[in-house]
């Protein structure tokens, strides 16, 4: 396995409609995305993890092109389901329960090879992060 994928890389990106607002040289994109993470295995049983989370972006054009300034993602859930339809998913209820809960499984996951995510990102479950994260872009859109 390569490194990228062992350090939970290599997932694949569903991309639905675009949502994107300009503003003359500035520009909003929003697309909603669903994650689907490396089969994993926990305790010996594999899984596959999905996410869903939009990607929101800032670009700005210079010289006729347009270019990605930066990126978020805001998280709203996610899933773990057995590859073997109907077999019970071996969890460490507690663990998973000190996660936050838009991001729960994916946190739950990293932690099996000893990775870490941080508590602090963009998510439907505290809904305080994704006000700031469209609050700070409206500001510099109309500014």
């Amino acid at each position: 396995m390569n490194k990228s994928r062992r350090n939970g890389g290599g997932a694949k990106h569903k991309i639905y409609y675009t949502a994107v607002w300009v503003n003359g040289d500035k520009a909003i994109a929003e697309m909603p995305v669903m994650i689907l993470s490396p089969r994993v295995k926990l305790d010996g049983q594999p899984v596959d993890l999905y996410s869903y989370a939009r990607i929101f972006t800032r670009l700005t054009k210079e010289n006729d092109t347009w270019k990605i300034l930066d990126g978020e993602c805001i998280y709203e859930r996610d899933e773990l389901i057995p590859v073997v339809p109907g077999k019970p998913i071996n969890i460490d209820t507690k663990e998973s329960a000190s996660y936050r809960e838009s991001y729960q499984g994916l946190c739950y996951v990293l932690a099996r090879p000893g990775l870490t995510s941080r508590a602090d990102l963009p998510g439907e479950d505290q809904p305080e992060t994704v006000e700031k994260v469209y609050a700070d872009a409206s500001r510099w859109f109309f500014a």
